[in-house]
Formats: C-alpha cells, sequence, structure tokens
C-alpha cells in the first residue's frame, strides 16, 4: 500500500512542509520526488516526479550508499551532510535528515527529506577564519615591528659607543660598543631564522631517534655556558624509551629554546647567589605512550600576569634580549607532532616546560624498524 500525494501532505504537516524554511521533500521507494516545498523549488526548481540523485546531485545513476535507501531498508531516521549541485551548475553543502513515513501496517512507504542549506553559512565561516587570519597577521606585523626597532635602538646605541670611543680615543669604549654591536647582530640572526622556521609550511621530515640521544645533543650544545653562568644542568632519561619517528632538527630546537629560556631564568633570578641553579632535561614515558619531555629549572620563574601570554606570537619577558619567536616555534613544532605544550611556574621558585609526542610516534617507529628487519 502507497500513500497518495494528499495523505503524505497531510502525513508532514501541510502548511508546515510548505512554508519550512527547510528544503523538504518527500521521495518513494523508486527515489522519486513526490512532493517539494516551496524553499526546494526557488533552489533546485520543480523536480517533482524525477529521481532525487538527478534534483539533488546532478546525476543519472542512484548515489551509492544512498542514506535514504537505509531508511527504507530498516526504518531509522537518519542525519548527513552532503554536497548537491543546483540547475545553474552551483554546488551546494547542505545537512539533511531523513525520517521514515509508515501506513496503517507500519511499512515505510515513502522518506521525509529534510534539508538545510550550509553553503551561506560556510560562507561566513570562512569570512571569520579569514577575518582571523588577518588579525592574527596584523598582530604579528605589530610585534615583529616592535622586536626591530628594538633591536635598532640597541645597535644604534652600539654605533655611538663606537663612535664616541673612536672619537676620544677609548679603546674600553670601543670594545664594549663592537660587543652591543655584536650582540644586537645575532638577534638579527636568530629572529630571520626563527621567522623562515616558524614560516615554513610543508609537514616535518621525520626520522627515527632516541630521547635519550636527543638529550644528550642539548646537553652537549649548553653544557659550556651552563658552566660559564654558574648553572648546573643535568639530564634525567628514563630507562627503555621508545625510539620515535621525528623532525629530529625541529625537537632538538625546541628542546634547545626551553633549556636556553631555563637558563636565562636561572641567570636572571636576583635569588641567584644564595641558591644552587639547576636546569634539568628530561624525558620520560607518557600516560598513554609516547614519550614525555620536561625542561625544569629553579629560577626566577613567570608572573601570573605573563603566565596566560608566554605562548603567543612576540610576547617575551625578556626584553631587548629576547624576540619572542622561541616558545610559539617550540609551540608549533610540538603541534605539528600531535603533541602539546604545557607548563606551572611560580615566581622565585622555578618553572617547568613540557610537551608530549604521542604514542602514535612510537608506533610507526616501531612498525619502520620492523620493515627496516
Amino acid at each position: 500500500m502507497t500513500l497518495n500525494q494528499h495523505e503524505a501532505l497531510t502525513a508532514v504537516g501541510g502548511i508546515a512542509f510548505r512554508d519550512s524554511p527547510c528544503l523538504m521533500t518527500v521521495i518513494d521507494p523508486e527515489m522519486r520526488l513526490v512532493l517539494v516545498n516551496d524553499q526546494f523549488s526557488e533552489l533546485f526548481g520543480p523536480g517533482r516526479g524525477e529521481p532525487c540523485h538527478r534534483i539533488y546531485k546532478g546525476k543519472e545513476s542512484p548515489c551509492g550508499g544512498c542514506f535514504v535507501r537505509q531508511v527504507f531498508r530498516d526504518g531509522e531516521a537518519r542525519y548527513a551532510e552532503e554536497e548537491g549541485i543546483t540547475p545553474e551548475g552551483d554546488e551546494i553543502r547542505y545537512r539533511a535528515r531523513a525520517v521514515p513515513l509508515r501506513d496503517e501496517n507500519g511499512d515505510v512507504v515513502l522518506v521525509l527529506h529534510m534539508a538545510q542549506d550550509l553553503t551561506r553559512l560556510l560562507e561566513l565561516e570562512a569570512g571569520l577564519d579569514e577575518a582571523e587570519r588577518l588579525a592574527a597577521v596584523g598582530l604579528t606585523m605589530a610585534g615583529m615591528a616592535h622586536t626591530i626597532k628594538n633591536i635598532l635602538g640597541g645597535l644604534e646605541g652600539g654605533f655611538y659607543l663606537v663612535d664616541s670611543g673612536l672619537e676620544k680615543g677609548d679603546g674600553a669604549r670601543v670594545e664594549g660598543g663592537w660587543e652591543m654591536v655584536k650582540t644586537y647582530v645575532e638577534q638579527v640572526a636568530t629572529l630571520v631564522k626563527n621567522l623562515l622556521r616558524y614560516a615554513r609550511a610543508e609537514d616535518p621530515v621525520r626520522e627515527a631517534a632516541s630521547p635519550a640521544d636527543l638529550l644528550a645533543e642539548v646537553e652537549t650544545l649548553y653544557a659550556a655556558k651552563a658552566e660559564l653562568v654558574g648553572v648546573e644542568l643535568a639530564v634525567e632519561a628514563a630507562e627503555s624509551l621508545p625510539r620515535l619517528m621525528v623532525d629530529r632538527e625541529g625537537i632538538g630546537a625546541s628542546l634547545a629554546n626551553l633549556v636556553s629560556n631555563a637558563l636565562d631564568a636561572c641567570v636572571w633570578d636576583p635569588d641567584s647567589p644564595d641558591k644552587v641553579s639547576r636546569v634539568t632535561l628530561a624525558a620520560r614515558p607518557a600516560d598513554g605512550g609516547g614519550v614525555t619531555f620536561e625542561v625544569r629549572d629553579n629560577g626566577m620563574g613567570i608572573s601570573p600576569e605573563n603566565q596566560a601570554r608566554i605562548l603567543t606570537a612576540f610576547f617575551t619577558t625578556k626584553g631587548i634580549r629576547g624576540t619572542g619567536l622561541g616558545l610559539l616555534l617550540t609551540r608549533k613544532t610540538v603541534e605539528a607532532h600531535g603533541g602539546r605544550i604545557t607548563f606551572d611556574s611560580t615566581v622565585g621558585v622555578g618553572s617547568s616546560f613540557r610537551f608530549n609526542l604521542p604514542a602514535a610516534l612510537v608506533h610507526q617507529a616501531r612498525q619502520g624498524a620492523q620493515h627496516e628487519e
């Protein structure tokens, strides 16, 4: 038994069907449209009597995995998000719900298809994304301008000392000014390198790496500096840590950024003469698999107001001594590996920065090892 058009219109609510803001149709078992409302007609044309796949999709054959057919088969209502094409050839996205209409015997004889056109909504969301992107670009440019301005100010100070020292024949003044110039030229080089690395959009090139080896490389890099500034640099690597498939250069640079910041926090700590300053570089198994890397220090700590901004673009607590890109670059690298960077800090006690590399990277390393064997 089937419902005629009058019965179908009554079944779905008459006026509510015709005047609904949704695109509403009634579909028979042969996938023909037996009823359409005004909203549907305005977008797709009359459509009645035509196969739904021809009207919605512009196809001459039924869609594979059609969720309306599934409703006919099992009588369960379903949701779906799909793409369609209008008679003018415009692509649309819509969210649809298909509901079974039954006869007096309980058999599904028609399906009510209700669709919400998402095209305009997606356009608005794309506009918001673009606005957010432009806002981020504006903040980035402002931060860059401020950083470069500070570096130029430092260079001007160095030039002044060199010029005045030469004019007065003061060798110590010239030497001091030249050291300033070299310091700020290094700042320029660091800024450019970090900008280039941060702007690099491609996926990281990964290779098998031992967490212990990564720690050892960073320790070697900073051992001399730590000794020079009077800070103990220790390494704690748990036993039997799995090898990881990572961007070795990127993870190494991330750990180096954290160690460099930790050393600075110890050097600038006003209480450092009264305690043994220490930085610890550690790796341990992560909850749920993977590896957690951590850099701890007992330095000056980060104020509560700065903690909210410490991982944002071009924010630095170092003044002219920092560019604000180090932690941002670390965050970008860690997130590109599927990880997350977190920290806690107490003023006068110290800070702990950590990031996890997930179990998926471990599995890839094991698969790679098996493949190599």
